[in-house]
């Protein structure tokens, strides 16, 4: 595995230095997605998109294909078979020659790291496309094929935080050089950039050569100077999640009772055996007692008696129930911010790792003092979740816990998450 050395470091490096350096990099995956989808052509013009639980397009998907050519291919199939709203922008193809325009949401439009005019042709920043199109949601694949451009167009939206919630991004890379002089430069300028992309999370999955742009190499082996990118945007590291300030860690966050409805439907309708728990709610206040199989405890970080209260683990409970050899189908929490501290015992226990379905009502109450270290909390134990191979598959947010963030954003503090494994 090649790790980036540091930009003092790539500074002191000669060109051919840097050279080896970026062919050896762009010949390593970092990050495995396990249903990798062929979109459009199998050849030139086709892309792939990793299909994994937390990366598949889902209705609303809103796609930015940008340098078709005349191949057209990866945004038609992006639009037929996910159904994603994709917008395709070239300024240098004639409609009339692009196959299937009719399908097509297309712009005669390119991408830079300036809005102008430039030989009659206009040239927009991200931001600015996306203003000039009013949308405000997040693009979920961000395609590129636009000949060397990408690199200053990425660096632009990079600095104006249009890839912060990008899910799939999807880059033919050129390092195109034509004289000894800008050789440095070019190999110099894409490590930069492609650092940046790494500090947002983005990390490989797939990479494809395009031999039309091969040559030989210093040390005289065939090589290319264009590369078909595949990456997707994954959890922050630990290290960097200690690094970032409360509000950061708030932003990140937020992109991821007496009723007992669900308890009754779920043994009515399913047939399950249904076990119900809450220790602060008077028996005789419980609707549809007599179909439940309920129990005055609590679940928690550790087992012990609080303030009158009888609070368990998760493993204490199976082990109090004499469920130890039946796998649970569906661990369901709305514990009141307890979720947290109960579900790292449980981790740590091995208790989750025959649950099929966890459905939890994540909670992340803070005070200004606490704000940080709650936002890191929650983030680490959904990373360990993830980690345990649990993907979301449907959020609810609990319109009770608005409240308007530091960044003047209306946020909530409470979500219902919805896992599979």
């Amino acid at each position: 595995m090649i790790i980036l050395p540091s930009t003092e470091e790539l500074d002191a490096k000669s060109a051919s230095e840097l050279e080896d350096l970026f062919h050896g990099f762009m010949s390593q995956i970092q990050v495995q997605c396990n249903k990798i989808a062929r979109v459009g052509s199998h050849g030139d013009g086709g892309w792939n998109v990793c299909l994994d639980k937390g990366y598949f397009p889902m209705v609303p998907c809103l796609v930015y294909s940008f340098g078709i050519g005349l191949e057209s291919s990866f945004d038609v199939e992006m639009q037929k078979i996910f159904s994603c709203e994709v917008h395709s922008f070239d300024p240098f193809v004639n409609k009339t020659g692009i196959p299937n325009l009719s399908l097509m949401n297309f712009h005669s439009i390119g991408i830079m790291d300036r809005t102008d005019v430039v030989s009659d042709r206009v040239f927009m920043t991200l931001s600015d496309i996306r203003k000039y199109l009013n949308h405000t949601e997040n693009v979920f694949i961000l395609k590129m094929d636009i000949e060397m451009a990408e690199w200053r167009s990425l660096t632009k939206a990079i600095s104006d935080g249009e890839l912060d919630h990008v899910k799939q991004l999807l880059v033919e890379f050129h390092v195109l050089y034509y004289t000894a002089e800008s050789k440095w430069n070019v190999f110099h300028n894409a490590f930069i950039i492609i650092k940046k992309l790494m500090d947002l999370n983005f990390r490989t999955f797939s990479i494809t050569k395009n031999e039309d742009c091969n040559y030989v190499s210093h040390k005289n082996i065939l090589l290319t100077k264009c590369y078909n990118v595949h990456m997707i945007k994954i959890l922050p590291s630990e290290e960097n999640l200690d690094a970032k300030s409360a509000s950061d860690l708030e932003e990140i966050y937020h992109r991821i009772g007496l009723d007992s409805s669900f308890d009754v439907e779920m043994d009515a309708y399913y047939g399950c055996e249904v076990h119900s728990f809450d220790p602060f709610v008077p028996v005789s206040q419980i609707p549809y007692l007599l179909s439940l199989n309920y129990h005055a405890i609590g679940i928690s970080g550790k087992t012990g008696i609080v303030n009158g209260t009888q609070l368990m683990t998760l493993f204490d409970i199976r082990k109090h129930l004499n469920h130890t050899k039946k796998n649970i189908s569906i661990l369901k929490m709305d514990v009141e911010n307890d979720e947290w501290n109960s579900l790292i015992k449980a981790m740590s226990d091995g208790e989750l790792d025959h649950v099929k379905q966890l459905l939890v009502e994540f909670h992340s109450y803070f005070s200004e003092a606490s704000k940080w270290n709650v936002h890191r909390n929650a983030l680490n134990v959904v990373k360990k979740l993830m980690d345990l191979n649990f993907r979301i598959f449907s959020i609810e947010k609990n319109n009770a816990c608005i409240y308007i963030s530091d960044r003047n954003i209306l946020l909530t503090k409470c979500y219902n998450v919805h896992m599979v494994k």
